[in-house]
């Protein structure tokens, strides 16, 4: 899959107060990310009966795939949002060579 691909689409609407700097196209193929790391250590900042909250240091690395050509693409997770009914949004940015 080349992640450039449709780059003139008219499809692609921006999104208001649009802060990021990629433009952004539909894709509705599978994702699969595999995390580089194999644990976050920190200090924590708080925690209670139903979970915990701490910050790592350093970056969340993670490797991605996307569609159905095998490739993978270095990466680092930036965001994750709860998006209910036991569904979360994934955020990774890209690491360009």
């Amino acid at each position: 899959m080349n992640l450039d691909q449709n780059k003139n689409d008219s499809a692609a609407q921006p999104v208001a107060d649009e802060r990021r700097g990629g433009e952004r196209k539909p894709f509705d193929g599978e994702i699969r990310i595999r995390f580089l790391d194999s644990e976050l250590v920190g200090p924590g900042e708080n925690i209670s009966g139903d979970g915990v909250f701490f910050v790592t240091e350093g970056s969340v690395r993670v490797e991605v795939s996307a569609g159905d050509d095998g490739k993978t693409y270095q990466g680092e997770l930036v965001r994750l949002h709860s998006m209910g009914s036991g569904k979360t949004g994934v955020a990774v940015r890209f690491e360009m060579d």
